[in-house]
């Protein structure tokens, strides 16, 4: 009777351990952070809030400041899946958001894309990774007329970070490495002659703001910043 008793005991404490562990994202550092609504807490879809940046771009020496406010506005049904419409102030076509077993996926319609230029959709976010994981997408089109076009992007897990914003210093922000890379290949092959553009930039996420701050570097996207004003919900 007592071996009855431990068994069932060690059973709920099995039990106890899956229910605990099941949806929980265990980071190198033994760290855990909550799955499932996790992605939807670092990208809140929340029409309730509005977000302004700042965003300074820097070319040939010359820095140039503007201000962008983004907001969710409903949603559209595109290929049967519903996404979530993003508006950006200052910009003439919105963004459209899906999320999936804690991945966030971008659709770009055809010509929206730099560099490709059919419909599609791309994972933007990826929180399913382990700190250190990446993931990447390849494009590509061939015109007889322009070559080759191959797009890349790779984007990186870094863990958590604290940030500082104009809108105030954040922890526990997620931090994505992302590089965006285009290669061009002359139609006359024989001639090698290939250009590579790319922009390499960091992109930290907060719980119930989402995008915080975004710095790029590169020749592809230019170099700017893009740095949280203010916020409200």
């Amino acid at each position: 009777m007592q071996m009855d008793s431990m068994l069932k005991f060690h059973r709920l404490c099995l039990l106890a351990l899956a229910i605990v562990t099941a949806g929980c994202i265990i980071d190198e550092n033994g760290s855990s952070r909550d799955s499932g609504e996790y992605l939807d807490s670092y990208f809140p879809l929340n029409p309730k809030l509005v977000r302004k940046y700042l965003v300074t771009s820097y070319s040939d020496s010359q820095k140039t400041l503007s201000y962008s406010e983004r907001s969710f506005a409903g949603k559209r049904t595109i290929n049967g899946k519903e996404y979530y419409i993003l508006e950006t102030e200052g910009t003439d076509r919105p963004s459209y958001y899906r999320m999936e077993n804690d991945v966030l996926y971008r659709y770009y319609f055809e010509g929206e894309k730099i560099n490709v230029p059919y419909s599609h959709e791309e994972p933007i976010l990826d929180l399913t990774k382990n700190t250190g994981e990446s993931w990447m997408v390849v494009s590509s089109t061939i015109t007889e007329e322009t070559g080759e076009t191959v797009y890349t992007v790779t984007a990186t897990f870094q863990g958590m970070e604290t940030v500082e914003t104009i809108a105030g210093t954040f922890t526990d922000c997620a931090r994505f490495d992302t590089r965006e890379s285009v290669v061009y290949t002359q139609a006359n092959k024989n001639t090698g002659e290939t250009l590579t553009m790319e922009t390499y930039y960091r992109s930290w996420y907060v719980k119930r703001i989402g995008l915080v701050k975004v710095i790029a570097e590169g020749n592809l996207l230019g170099n700017h910043i893009i740095d949280l004003y203010s916020y409200s919900l």
